[in-house]
């Protein structure tokens, strides 16, 4: 029941009136991330009963050793999590480093040898333990390793000087300004998309540049 005397659009109830609420809610805090995180987690808490078949259990790993994966699937099904997904380092080669990630973003389309299994494999073992299977993509990322980056196709974030504008220690950022580049990163989402068959897609991290900022202030 909602109290009265509050401002709009808030509804008050009438005494033995009903409504049916939205599937979403909206609402706001006074504070920062942490307390807005933490009072979504009290309301779930409160009612999480209710709300429980509304929520999936994600699992995931960041690794690019076929072993981490395979221990991740066994904690995932343990916990009857409904999606599992690869997070960044599945296109990592081989003789990558996993510390140098970004460095590696960028080669989408290039076919897959990280692990001994492959990633349609793992689709499969996922769907076979009832689990909806993903990856995960930063393709704003540039990576300084990658074939895409030496073979100069497409335009990068610079400064007024001209001067590429560095996200992290090993990557670029994409100039989505350029159609050019802006189609590459669309035609890459749809490829990674379609080619695994994800039932799952994480877009996540984002390109970031300290430098941009100082540049633009």
């Amino acid at each position: 029941c909602l109290e009265a005397g509050t401002i709009a659009p808030i509804r008050v109830l009438k005494a033995g009136e009903t409504a049916t609420t939205p599937i979403a809610h909206l609402t706001y805090v006074h504070g920062g991330l942490d307390e807005a995180i933490q009072m979504s987690h009290t309301h779930i808490r409160r009612f999480g009963n209710q709300w429980e078949k509304h929520y999936a259990i994600e699992c995931s790993t960041m690794t690019k050793e076929e072993s981490d994966v395979r221990k991740a699937l066994e904690i995932a099904e343990r916990l009857h999590a409904e999606i599992f997904y690869i997070d960044a380092g599945w296109y990592i080669p081989k003789t990558g480093d996993i510390n140098r990630w970004p460095a590696y973003t960028g080669d989408w389309e290039r076919e897959v040898d990280t692990y001994d299994t492959s990633l349609d494999e793992f689709r499969e073992i996922c769907h076979s333990k009832g689990m909806k299977f993903g990856l995960w993509m930063d393709p704003e990322k540039l990576g300084f390793d990658t074939e895409i980056v030496a073979s100069g196709k497409l335009r990068y974030l610079t400064d007024y000087t001209g001067k590429a504008l560095i996200d992290g220690p090993c990557s670029y950022m994409t100039d989505l300004t350029d159609p050019d580049t802006a189609e590459w990163l669309y035609r890459s989402i749809c490829h990674v998309i379609d080619r695994y068959q994800l039932d799952y897609f994480r877009l996540d991290s984002g390109a970031f540049s300290a430098e941009a900022q100082h540049t633009v202030c």
